[in-house]
């Protein structure tokens, strides 16, 4: 239904866990995305882009990610879908970059965006500043382009549109 309406679709395959207490959903291997089941998972639904479980979580790391970068090349190797990390926020840049090397093509990084935007409103609002929402928000928003910007940078995406 998706594609004839120019409208892509990504599906995800394992369960990606939750790394804070805001956002406890999964853990240990069983969760992770199994590449012989992600081949015919992509064949048949057809889908765009596959969210891949590799070690990675959503919301921000309390422990740095353990991620399975032999299960990603495995799914690179097969999967004929662009590959997706959930939970890039916090992810350490070595780890980023080699995912990257790897085949992940979009890396979500929502947590922190959401945690720019909130932490920058709390301080204003704490020094009572820019107790005028609109003004508050032109300053959150900066914020989050400022975070944006460093993924950008960081995933070698800045200029690739």
């Amino acid at each position: 239904m998706a594609h004839p309406q120019k409208v892509t679709v990504e599906g995800e395959l394992g369960i990606i866990g939750r790394a804070d207490q805001t956002t406890v959903e999964a853990g240990g291997n069983a969760a992770l995305t199994p590449p012989e089941v992600a081949v015919s998972f992509v064949k048949e639904t057809q889908i765009d882009a596959l969210a891949v479980s590799i070690g990675d979580a959503h919301g921000m790391y309390r422990t740095l990610p353990q991620l399975d970068f032999n299960r990603l090349a495995k799914l690179h190797a097969g999967v004929l879908a662009a590959h997706v990390l959930h939970g890039g926020s916090g992810t350490p840049p070595e780890d980023l970059r080699r995912a990257i090397s790897l085949g992940i093509a979009k890396v979500n990084v929502a947590s922190e965006l959401v945690n720019a935007l909130r932490q920058t409103l709390l301080d204003q609002w704490g020094a009572r500043q820019n107790l005028w929402v609109p003004l508050a928000q032109a300053a959150a928003i900066k914020a989050t382009a400022q975070v944006a910007e460093k993924w950008l940078q960081l995933t070698g995406a800045a200029g690739r549109a």
